[in-house]
């Protein structure tokens, strides 16, 4: 694995490579997101955090496209829901529906963080996907991050927050404009 400083130059290196479009939209990535979440838990009279811990128990190897519609699925259809993702991440989107916090439902760094970065208050918290890996890493395609151990998990958070705190922008921002520019250098969803 690359050291701090190297993966912080990784990062840097992507943001710089950021389209005009690109850093606009990652900047307000997340606040977009909650909006959604927002809507839909006005749309079906539920707790934002019951939308935002759905949507992120609904993440693992889904699109973002296909994740938000998959939590009103769950909401109109509970486990018959038919979702893009695995049946495991359905029933902890039904758990959370019918009452269970998030935050005792859903497990793994990544799974965990993409919650936390979707609440307003959570702006220190960075979602180690399997981009944001190849963001740090240098590599071209994506990896799984159940493979990444929560040392390294931690250590590419860290090298996100010293170059976020560098830009003098959130974490989180950081990570969602680098996102887009990876999902476009290397034409991966």
């Amino acid at each position: 694995m690359l050291s701090l400083y190297e993966m912080e130059r990784q990062i840097l290196g992507y943001f710089n490579l950021a389209t005009k479009t690109e850093r606009i939209f990652g900047l307000t990535w997340y606040a977009d997101a909650l909006a959604a979440c927002e809507m839909l838990a006005s749309l079906y009279t539920l707790p934002v955090t019951t939308v935002v811990g759905m949507v992120a128990a609904l993440s693992p190897r889904n699109r973002w496209s296909s994740n938000v519609t998959d939590a009103e699925q769950v909401i109109v259809n509970g486990e018959n829901a038919n979702v893009h993702t695995f049946r495991a991440n359905l029933v902890k989107a039904v758990r959370i529906l019918n009452g269970e916090q998030p935050t005792d439902v859903l497990r793994g760094n990544k799974v965990r963080a993409f919650y936390q970065c979707l609440c307003p208050d959570e702006t220190d918290i960075v979602c180690v996907d399997g981009h944001a890996y190849g963001v740090a890493c240098g590599f071209g395609e994506r990896i799984q991050v159940k493979t990444i151990s929560d040392a390294a998990y931690e250590r590419i958070s860290l090298a996100y927050r010293n170059t976020a705190h560098h830009l003098g922008i959130e974490p989180r921002q950081l990570q969602a404009t680098t996102w887009l520019t990876y999902r476009r250098i290397h034409n991966v969803y």
